[in-house]
């Protein structure tokens, strides 16, 4: 099987049914499930507790099998992180750092609050789930 961590949908599809695509946000670990098929496998790396469960709940009720979610940045260093955690529906904004960001209508978003996650490297990641390969398009 060969495998791949797209960084952009683009990165797999009809033509390479067999890639492994892994999302660093993983809102659209769906969305890569259909492009992989069932031959592929689509590891979703989701480090805030909400969205995991969430991607968890949805991965159940539409009974998607070829998606596996772990709660884990990818980070330079393994340990922990603070992450910012946005209110819905900016909740896919999750990220590291202090950032203010700006709605659709231009109004100041900022986290509702931080939480610890756990963080490894891309290498660790890969060689702990024995891939051999990384594509990024």
């Amino acid at each position: 099987m060969r495998e791949c961590f797209p960084l952009s949908p683009g990165s797999c599809g009809p033509g390479r049914p067999s890639w492994m695509p892994a999302r660093m946000s993983a809102g659209i670990g769906v969305h890569f499930s259909r492009l992989v098929g069932q031959e592929g496998k689509v590891w979703a790396l989701v480090p805030v507790p909400e969205n995991y469960w969430m991607l968890q709940a949805t991965l159940a009720l539409n009974r998607i099998e070829n998606v596996t979610a772990k709660r884990l940045a990818v980070s330079a260093t393994d340990g922990m992180a603070e992450m910012n955690v946005f209110e819905d529906p900016f909740s896919s904004w999750s990220s590291p750092g202090s950032p203010v960001m700006r709605s659709p209508d231009g109004r100041e978003v900022r986290p509702l609050k931080q939480v610890a996650v756990v963080t490894q490297t891309l290498e660790r990641f890969c060689r702990e789930q024995s891939i051999g390969h990384i594509s990024t398009g």
